[in-house]
């Protein structure tokens, strides 16, 4: 070949590779500063993750736990979304502010991305009002029922979010033997078999259903007693044992009004 044909080859390569290395390194252009319009943390949907309804048996399957947890008893539920993580101070700061509501301590744990504590179960329901006002969406608190449909993966029976083997908790939830006797920003946790966050530990989460007896009979969507005056919280939290963050274990029955330093909650997005 002649010594000019192949020089004249080797430019046109060059030329090719330097033009593919140039596109290469625009397609790689860092787009962290792209900021979207700002918008409360658990409106958009990503922070969301997909329920879909089914019948499950509520209540404890391995008979090892407390006679609030039974009797088991067949629970239908619709579909819904719940949000992949609790409720972090950095929202609900953006809430307070917008509504000139007095911020809850953060007990010198520290705000940004750790779940909101010191909120009663009316001031989550607050929350989600105001959330739901500004989004036109239909946000709530779940249901004790959706709460541990979606905590036990669909209704598996699943002792904690996301195992059975009480080795491999810690892996899944900050509790009492890992926590350091403090809460931990969300999402750090291995998720469970749905992709949420923290649904054992961390905080214990408000639901939305009065505090009552279990029936054996059949339900459809549950909403928990008509009646009462206390209320009760689910998950465990990062002053939990891992049996007190089982995930058919019920917290104390608490009036509306009470908070706690252990305490917070995550949402529900209404499907349509």
């Amino acid at each position: 070949m002649p010594c000019c044909q192949k020089t004249k080859r080797i430019k046109i390569s060059l030329l090719i590779l330097a033009i593919f290395s140039i596109s290469l390194l625009f397609s790689c252009e860092d787009t962290s500063s792209f900021i979207p319009d700002e918008e409360p943390p658990e409106s958009t949907p990503d922070n969301y993750m997909f329920v879909k309804g089914g019948t499950f048996e509520m209540g404890d399957p391995f008979n090892d736990g407390t006679p609030n947890e039974r009797p088991i008893h067949k629970v239908t539920l619709s579909d819904f979304y719940m949000s992949k993580y609790e409720v972090t101070f950095e929202a609900y700061d953006s809430y307070c502010n917008s509504v000139h509501k007095k911020k809850p301590d953060d007990k010198g744990w520290g705000r940004g991305k750790r779940p909101v504590i010191y909120v009663t179960l009316s001031d989550a329901k607050e929350y989600c009002k105001w959330l739901s006002q500004k989004s036109g969406k239909r946000y709530r608190l779940p249901t004790e029922a959706e709460w541990e449909y979606a905590a036990r993966v669909s209704g598996r029976n699943l002792r904690w979010s996301g195992t059975n083997n009480p080795a491999s908790v810690e892996q899944f939830a900050w509790i009492k033997s890992n926590s350091g006797e403090k809460t931990h920003p969300v999402g750090e946790k291995k998720p469970n078999g749905l992709g949420l966050y923290d649904m054992t530990g961390n905080v214990d989460e408000w639901v939305t259903d009065r505090y009552g007896s279990y029936s054996s009979t059949d339900q459809v969507d549950p909403t928990g007693p008509l009646q009462g005056t206390t209320f009760t919280s689910r998950g465990g939290s990062w002053s939990h044992d891992d049996y007190h963050s089982r995930n058919t274990w019920r917290g104390y029955p608490v009036p509306a009004g009470f908070s706690y330093c252990h305490t917070g909650f995550r949402i529900v997005l209404e499907a349509d």
